[in-house]
């Protein structure tokens, strides 16, 4: 065989080599990306919403009164002097059923309230303590928990409901609307108080700290919902 012939046998057998070689590479990519793809689920986002209900306004058991509203609202509970929670409306993307986790955020001094079905949708406690009571929600699905939300339950004494001072006969029924605060007190509602510009930095769950019997802070500040430092107030 001439150089010449020699020459182009070679080049065409590293063309040939390198053909195969790219030709492998593609089949074992290809492959792979199959394999992948077979043995791998795309899972969405579960979107989860916690939902506590209403607000919900009670008597209190023992509590001597002049005279009582004729209509309380709490979440369409029949006794008047039990609170009952409504987290039914709580939701998944998933549509699938939910797991519930209702526990207190705080309660008036003294209280020793329990929760009766605290893995519910609709749990009930007997409050033992005029005041607000602040109660979370947290909904589960598949593994996945949504943020907490927080109901609001007034227990109302005769000091709140039939007080004979002007000074302290303010009390506004709260009872049936939303527990989330800052549907109405918020700056599109000027007839209604909402959050001042001085206001400490915090989230919007007004709830966890306020109540309708007057808008200044609670005994209890719930700190969960406070932005910042702590030095920013303990200093």
């Amino acid at each position: 065989m001439s150089s010449q012939g020699r020459i182009f046998q070679g080049r065409f057998h590293t063309l040939f080599v390198s053909a195969l070689i790219l030709f492998i590479a593609m089949v074992t990519a290809s492959c792979g990306e199959g394999g992948g793809a077979a043995g791998t689920t795309a899972v969405d986002a579960i979107i989860l919403k916690a939902d506590p209900g209403s607000v919900c306004e009670t008597l209190l058991t023992g509590e001597i009164y002049t005279r009582t509203p004729t209509n309380l609202s709490c979440n369409k509970g029949s006794d008047r002097y039990t609170a009952y929670l409504d987290g039914s409306k709580s939701t998944s993307s998933t549509g699938q059923a939910l797991s519930y986790a209702w526990s207190f955020v705080s309660k008036p001094t003294g209280s020793n309230a329990a929760l009766i079905g605290a893995n519910t949708a609709n749990p009930n406690f007997v409050p033992d303590k005029a005041g607000p009571y602040a109660v979370q929600l947290v909904v589960s699905d598949s593994g996945v928990s949504s943020p907490r939300a927080v109901a609001l339950v007034m227990a109302l004494d005769q000091a709140t409901l039939n007080s004979t001072s002007l000074a302290t006969r303010s009390y506004i029924f709260h009872g049936g609307l939303s527990s989330n605060c800052n549907q109405c007190h918020n700056a599109t509602l000027p007839t209604l108080q909402s959050m001042s510009s001085a206001h400490l930095a915090t989230s919007n769950l007004c709830q966890s700290c306020h109540s309708p019997a007057g808008f200044s802070v609670k005994s209890f500040v719930d700190h969960l919902e406070v932005f910042g430092s702590c030095s920013s107030c303990h200093d």
